[in-house]
């Protein structure tokens, strides 16, 4: 009987998470923060949705989002919540991710964002006196389209196992 086993090295975990916590917290050289992507909340879901074993806890995802709003300058609080969605909807829809198509895993990530940032605008308004800002949603959806990159970077690695 073969099964495949699914090796994913922690030092690989670690450094995407870091890499996606630095552009998430202080955006990449060139773009201003507001269209920087969050390429953490990306990492953060690729390893919730295909990550197998290698899933990350919830607390750890909870002091990741505590870290990006402590460094970035954010309402503290919103990454936390985004984040924990995040895994949320990767725990509801992860089977159905896995089994689909490239094209529907990004369109379903974009989705995905676009929805989780609406509702944090919406959050957000209700308590500080400011506007929905629209451009932002298409921003978050523009750096959604790069889910194909990010997945096609943290590929998982199949080794075939014989018994």
């Amino acid at each position: 009987m073969s099964a495949f086993i699914q090796r994913v090295s922690k030092i690989k975990i670690i450094i995407s998470i870091v890499i996606g916590m630095m552009i998430s917290s202080f955006g990449l050289p060139g773009l201003s923060n507001s269209i920087a992507p969050d390429l953490l909340a990306l990492i953060i879901l690729y390893w919730a949705m295909l990550g197998g074993d290698s899933r990350l806890s919830l607390s750890t995802v909870f002091i990741l989002g505590l870290i990006v709003d402590f460094l970035s300058g954010s309402i503290v609080g919103a990454h936390v919540l985004k984040y924990l969605l995040l895994v949320a909807v990767a725990v509801q829809f992860g089977n159905r991710f896995r089994m689909s198509a490239r094209l529907n895993r990004t369109g379903f990530v974009v989705a995905t964002v676009v929805i989780l940032e609406l509702i944090l605008q919406i959050l957000v308004s209700l308590y500080i006196d400011i506007s929905m800002n629209v451009n932002h949603l298409v921003v978050v959806a523009v750096w959604g389209i790069t889910w194909a990159a990010v997945e096609f970077i943290l590929q998982k690695n199949y080794s075939r196992v014989n018994k």
